[in-house]
């Protein structure tokens, strides 16, 4: 992603030209890696937790409360799960290509 982004500003800079695809293709890998990432922290356990106030409560209560914020979390993805399949679908049914990667799905990355 990076090197794209490099190659993409020399050639963009001094050679007064563009690569069309590189701005496109750096957004989607970077989504990816966002993605990646926070699989990553969910299994390393790396996520930062603001615990400052939870601290003041017993355990019994510590484990209440992360129950609650769980299962907030979870109705939460719920929610961005069915947005999330609405679009993609209808972008599916239209049949949109990727403006600058012309064989790419739009749906695909998204």
């Amino acid at each position: 992603m990076t090197v794209v982004n490099v190659i993409n500003v020399f050639v963009r800079y001094v050679l007064k030209s563009n690569i069309h695809w590189a701005m496109e293709f750096t957004v989607i890998a970077f989504a990816w890696l966002i993605f990646l990432g926070a699989a990553w922290g969910i299994k390393a356990g790396a996520h930062i937790g603001v615990d400052t106030v939870i601290n003041f409560f017993s355990d019994k209560v510590k484990k209440r409360i992360s129950v609650v914020a769980a299962s907030l979390c979870i109705v939460y993805g719920i929610f961005i799960l069915i947005g999330s399949y609405n679009y993609v679908s209808k972008i599916y049914t239209v049949g949109i290509l990727s403006q600058d990667i012309k064989w790419l799905p739009q749906w695909m990355p998204r």
